[in-house]
């Protein structure tokens, strides 16, 4: 069996090129993801401080 969609560019085999909006929604998604996952593992280290925008003397 010789399969012809295994020779083919990723643009011939059907592939479709995302645009702006997709990667940029999955960047946004990806930052509130790691925001949630890293802020509990700071809080024992830094507390309620990491949040703040000022600076801490």
């Amino acid at each position: 069996m010789n399969d012809m969609s295994d020779n083919l560019m990723p643009d011939e085999a059907g592939v479709e090129y995302a645009g702006f909006w997709v990667p940029f929604l999955v960047a946004v998604l990806d930052s509130i993801l790691l925001i949630i996952i890293s802020a509990p593992l700071l809080l024992p280290f830094n507390g309620l401080g990491v949040f703040s925008m000022t600076e801490s003397p």
